[in-house]
């Protein structure tokens, strides 16, 4: 994974393989959706992002009022992040910190908000990470996952970046088990990212619609290819 993320050609195609054409846009608006939603108001907060890559969420939360510091191990990304930043006018609300998620160096309780988007399926360390996040953070914490239990469990060996399906029950005992007990869960994407991605026009509009009706009903709601967990100190 580190060799992968690290590729200056990755950096530069990381956006455009994954947000353009129909699918990628479908994708992009509903993963911004699902995260603010659940952050709620951003405003004079301190957030760290942890795995910030091109910094799409970073931007988000500085755009909404928080200070943030984006982390990430690969500089390509970094740069294409802080371009992207000076580009939404939210640079100098934006530290940009090449580092481990893993190890940040930062203090007990820094931040009120840490984030990891996008992370967790590329960590072995999944218990380090929750480690970390939990230890810097004054209040919440807020994580997605690709799910053990999905759709996306048929493809997920093809993937080049050594991706990893995490059961759901594992990361909340972990959090549990640092004291964070409010625990606030939401599934999205009952069609995985990959049916988006690759599917020609109108068959992405079509995969949204089924998502919107019975991707979020009973029992199919318990197969979403992702999960977001949050968390807040007890």
């Amino acid at each position: 994974m580190t060799r992968f993320y690290k590729k200056k050609t990755t950096a530069m195609e990381y956006d455009k393989k994954r947000f353009e054409g129909q699918g990628g846009h479908i994708i992009e608006s509903r993963e911004n959706e699902n995260v603010l939603e659940m952050l709620g108001d951003l405003k004079g907060k301190k957030v760290l992002d942890l795995g910030a890559g091109t910094c799409r969420y970073s931007i988000q939360f500085a755009s909404k009022g928080a200070e943030v510091t984006a982390l990430d191990m690969s500089k390509e990304m970094l740069k294409i992040g802080k371009e992207k930043a000076k580009q939404k006018g939210v640079e100098d609300k934006i530290t940009f910190l090449q580092g481990n998620a893993l190890k940040t160096g930062y203090e007990d309780g820094e931040f009120d908000i840490v984030t990891a988007l996008r992370l967790f399926h590329l960590v072995s360390d999944t218990e380090g990470l929750i480690s970390e996040m939990t230890r810097v953070t004054n209040d919440r914490v807020l994580l997605d996952f690709f799910n053990l239990y999905s759709l996306r469990m048929f493809y997920n060996k093809l993937l080049p970046m050594d991706s990893r399906l995490i059961r759901k029950k594992k990361l909340v005992k972990m959090l549990e088990k640092k004291g964070f007990y409010n625990i606030e869960l939401k599934r999205d994407f009952l069609m995985p990212y990959g049916f988006y991605r690759f599917s020609p026009r109108p068959f992405p509009i079509l995969y949204n619609k089924i998502d919107k009706t019975i991707g979020k009903t009973f029992p199919f709601k318990r197969f979403s290819s992702v999960i977001y967990l949050g968390g807040r100190k007890s």
